[in-house]
């Protein structure tokens, strides 16, 4: 039996914290010590055996993050009498690991991706920071053994090329996703005239949302009745500023757009199986995970053909990937609503490689 230390003190949220989550759910017999923020709370999904140890760390800053990771857990370990095997990080960044092997997942597309962004832009300087800055804390403690998991080809094949990692040292290995009881949340809307339309999504830049706004002001300007739409969108009103600028130059399409916040996991599913149309113009994802829980629902998707949206939803039938033009996403909004009566099957797929074949790394 290994003794496995697992790095994970800044989970704490979101796509992150599933990965801790689902890590936790699918472990092996080996024995697992593993390091969470005080933040998370533990009752919450997490199922917890006998052989993980849970050891809690104080919130840390980014200063303490890079201290933790270069001398840290390496001191912690050794206080507490922690003879271990193996060092794996959830959380992106190597860590020094005492001369003992190390696993990272790496699940921060922004690195890895192409797009450019700029220090002299206010509203950029954290994904320039993530751009050229970042990649010196995920590589700076790694030897030429350490492995790196990914969730999509097109972040393997980036970080074998740009970083020049030995693939043989990358895999691409698919999250989870949960498949509930289709039709659960399904609700009556035989009274409801709206066409509705669901992004699920944070309001960074790279997802996009200026795309949709542009498509909607394209079928304002083309006479369009917008009152028979509504874009739901999940964070609040004034949240972003680069969108509530687009609004503030644009009012006529504001109605049409439904700031409904952060929804609970149950409140997604119900906006899945009642959304008439998913869109997913975001630029940068690790996996895009709502595009596969959208074809689960059976509903009709639009995408950029990106990458990673064509390795997700690889076969589903209700993809219709569209290129980067606000007035030919426009058009496709309208196709959709001409057809808003069909359902497609549910798309179930079966990914090659998934956690049992990380686990079967060590």
């Amino acid at each position: 039996m290994k003794v496995i230390l697992v790095n994970a003190t800044s989970l704490v949220s979101g796509g992150a914290l599933s990965i801790l989550n689902q890590f936790i759910s699918h472990v092996n017999d080996d024995f697992y010590h593993i390091f969470i923020s005080d933040e998370v709370d533990i009752n919450q999904g997490f199922i917890v055996g006998s052989n993980i140890k849970l050891w809690r760390v104080k919130p840390q800053s980014s200063v303490a993050r890079v201290i933790w990771d270069f001398f840290g857990i390496k001191k912690f370990a050794r206080k507490n009498n922690l003879n271990y095997d193996l060092v794996i990080s959830l959380q992106n960044t190597t860590v020094r690991t005492g001369g003992k092997p190390q696993i990272v997942y790496l699940h921060q597309g922004i690195p890895l991706h192409p797009k450019k962004w700029s220090f002299l832009i206010s509203s950029e300087r954290k994904y320039a920071f993530y751009k050229y800055i970042y990649p010196f804390f995920i590589f700076i403690n790694k030897d030429k053994d350490t492995k790196f998991i990914v969730q999509t080809e097109w972040m393997k094949k980036a970080l074998i090329k740009k970083f020049k990692i030995s693939e043989k040292n990358v895999y691409n290995i698919k999250p989870d996703f949960i498949r509930w009881n289709l039709g659960d949340y399904k609700m009556d809307k035989s009274s409801d005239k709206v066409f509705n339309i669901f992004y699920p999504a944070t309001g960074e830049i790279f997802k996009n949302h200026e795309l949709i706004l542009s498509a909607l002001k394209c079928l304002y300007e083309s006479k369009f009745d917008m009152k028979s739409i509504k874009v739901n969108f999940t964070f609040n009103d004034g949240e972003y500023s680069h969108i509530s600028d687009f609004l503030l130059k644009n009012p006529e399409i504001k109605n049409s757009i439904n700031f409904i916040g952060t929804l609970s996991y149950v409140n997604v599913l119900m906006y899945y199986e009642n959304s008439d149309l998913i869109l997913f113009p975001s630029q940068i994802e690790s996996f895009g995970l709502p595009l596969l829980e959208g074809a689960y629902a059976g509903r009709k998707i639009i995408s950029l053909p990106t990458d990673f949206a064509k390795e997700v939803l690889f076969d589903y039938e209700g993809i219709e990937f569209v290129k980067e033009n606000p007035n030919d996403w426009a058009l496709a909004i309208k196709r959709s609503i001409e057809d808003y009566d069909i359902q497609y099957p549910s798309f179930k797929p079966s990914f090659h490689n998934s956690w049992n074949t990380f686990f079967q790394l060590f």
